[in-house]
């Protein structure tokens, strides 16, 4: 619809359960010109993902690329779930719905694996369409024993199944601002030569848990990187 022509994903915190974790669920906002915003009233998708959410429409189709958990139960059974208790490690999931309001719980699509350091999760997605069948992710990796955050990435040609771009980090930590924690921003700007994009990042110089007031004072910062994506087809 003409009213709902641009559209942002919003988080919301709806304070804490019976054990005390927090409860975050996933609303939108949609928009005729971009500078005039409805909230929807209902969730778009009920259930815990507090990180930076994509969603990206795909023919009839709107993706929505949110965060799973994994984890082993008390009874020792290994789970994936949209919910944090006895989870370990933060994963990559995807729903998908021909509606922008309502998404089914997400199935997981990406994770680190035994190749990747046993402390490693995977925080944030940063998915872009970069072409009709090119799809990158440049994944924040929580190293949770240094407390800080790499860049990794991830291709795919039908935005379901992603193939990881090598081991090492494709961004690594600065020598500044962004010294400890790096967050790519989704959403691909032209680059000054064919096949080059800009991508745009949070730095941070305070540690993933340190991130709170008290510990670090003006200890973050946006920076860019230019890529170079050569996509022979294959």
């Amino acid at each position: 619809p003409s009213d709902e022509r641009y559209k942002a994903l919003l988080q919301k915190f709806l304070g804490r359960d019976e054990k005390g974790r927090g409860v975050w669920h996933n609303y939108a906002a949609v928009s005729p010109d971009g500078l005039q915003w409805s909230l929807l009233q209902e969730p778009i998708y009920p259930w815990n993902s507090d990180t930076q959410n994509v969603c990206l429409k795909d023919g009839d189709q709107y993706r929505f690329y949110a965060r799973l958990w994994r984890g082993v139960d008390k009874a020792g059974h290994s789970f994936i779930s949209t919910e944090t208790e006895n989870a370990t490690t933060r994963t990559i999931g995807l729903s998908e719905s021909s509606e922008f309001s309502r998404f089914p719980k997400a199935q997981e699509i990406l994770a680190p694996d035994p190749q990747d350091p046993d402390d490693m999760d995977f925080y944030n997605n940063a998915c872009t369409r970069i072409k009709e069948d090119l799809y990158v992710m440049f994944i924040s990796a929580f190293y949770k024993s240094e407390g800080v955050i790499r860049v990794l990435g991830a291709w795919s040609r039908d935005g379901r199944s992603f193939q990881r771009l090598g081991r090492k980090p494709l961004l690594d930590l600065g020598e500044g601002f962004d010294s400890k924690v790096l967050y790519v921003a989704p959403g691909a700007v032209p680059g000054p030569r064919p096949d080059t994009y800009w991508f745009y990042y949070l730095g941070q110089s305070a540690k993933h848990d340190d991130n709170v007031p008290g510990k670090v004072h003006h200890g973050a910062g946006v920076g860019r990187f230019l890529v170079e994506i050569l996509d022979d087809g294959s």
